[in-house]
């Protein structure tokens, strides 16, 4: 991939205050990374587009859109700035937990390069991530299977919206820094406890596993789970040995832990022998508002305004989540630790 000579070390005022209007906080901690050195070899349009293509099998007109929304450093410079330096982000912190807290750049505002700039910052990187990956012995199909992830959200964003790129692009800081892997069913995150979350025996920070549940990758069938999870046992404690040379625990943060679910499913239930798979913690103060915008994210692929009488009520799941919303309810986005003691992960064991 060509490299691009320019590299923006400073933006005017006029600049500088438009990107902090967009950015807030965030455009000072990128002024605190400063700029990388040597450049990065961002890759052209078609580039881009190929790129996505072969490697994350994205649609044909979400590559064309990428080609077309190439940021430029005279055209975009502010844009162009945050490219840098979040590339420098994603490179210099390769393998550490978390995600980079990007906000988001909004069509309305950016135009359609705002929605792709961090696609090209995680693009430009690529190369040390795949480098990343080799030294860690991440088998090739485990990396597929991870990064197929990028096409399932461009085209769930581009259906929410009726725009190609991302609305938002912090959750693949994950991917491409080697802290998120596709295992079976489930996703595993390398994440630091939240303090609050911290309880007896787990300190604030211990590096635990995050578990995280694509949109469609298919139900939530228990030995499905158990087997992710038994995945996820052999595959960290053996290619991140310093890290967990034990299982660790696991941690998930879902709507679909909310105990009011239970008044509508059945005991049976996938989603109900998944919630007794944990230990479930205190609700947070916003766990009414977090779990009425993450059901209507990851149900009905809606964020932002929307009329309870239209949603789609095809399932039973939706049609109690849709008539709950409807009626003035707050779903709750709730937090447990997986117990592999549970009677519900030992009867899925069972079954493998």
């Amino acid at each position: 991939m060509p490299v691009c000579n320019v590299t923006m070390h400073t933006l005017n005022l006029p600049q500088r205050l438009r990107l902090i209007a967009t950015a807030g906080a965030q455009a000072q901690d990128w002024n605190a990374v400063g700029p990388p050195d040597p450049s990065p070899d961002v890759p052209s349009g078609d580039q881009a587009a190929q790129i996505l293509r072969k490697r994350f099998k994205v649609a044909q007109s979400d590559a064309t859109a990428a080609a077309q929304a190439r940021p430029d450093p005279g055209e975009d410079p502010e844009l162009w700035w945050v490219l840098e330096r979040c590339y420098k982000q994603i490179v210099t912190g390769m393998g550490s937990p978390d995600m980079i807290k990007w906000p988001p750049f909004p069509a309305e505002k950016w135009g359609l390069k705002g929605r792709f700039v961090y696609i090209y910052a995680l693009l430009s990187a690529l190369p040390r991530t795949m480098e990343y990956f080799t030294q860690r012995g991440i088998p090739e199909s485990m990396i597929n299977e991870t990064f197929a992830d990028l096409a399932e959200k461009l085209r769930l964003d581009r259906d929410r919206v009726a725009l190609p790129g991302l609305g938002k692009s912090l959750w693949f800081t994950l991917h491409f820094k080697g802290a998120l892997y596709q295992l079976g069913r489930l996703q595993f995150a390398m994440e630091s406890l939240r303090e609050e979350l911290a309880t007896g025996d787990h300190k604030p920070d211990e590096l635990t596993l995050g578990m995280h549940i694509r949109a469609e990758g298919g139900g939530l069938d228990p030995v499905a789970v158990v087997d992710s999870v038994a995945r996820a046992d052999e595959f960290f404690t053996t290619h991140f040995p310093e890290l967990y040379d034990a299982p660790p625990l696991y941690t998930c943060t879902s709507w679909l832990l909310d105990p009011q679910l239970r008044e509508f499913l059945r005991p049976d239930s996938n989603i109900a022998r998944f919630q007794d798979m944990f230990e479930l913690l205190p609700a947070a103060a916003d766990a009414g508002t977090e779990g009425n915008r993450n059901v209507l994210l990851f149900v009905f692929n809606i964020e932002g305004s929307y009329n309870p009488a239209t949603l789609p009520r095809n399932t039973t799941l939706e049609k109690h989540l849709a008539d709950g919303l409807a009626q003035g309810r707050q779903w709750q986005m709730r937090t447990g630790f997986l117990s592999k003691d549970s009677n519900s992960f030992k009867a899925a064991s069972l079954r493998r």
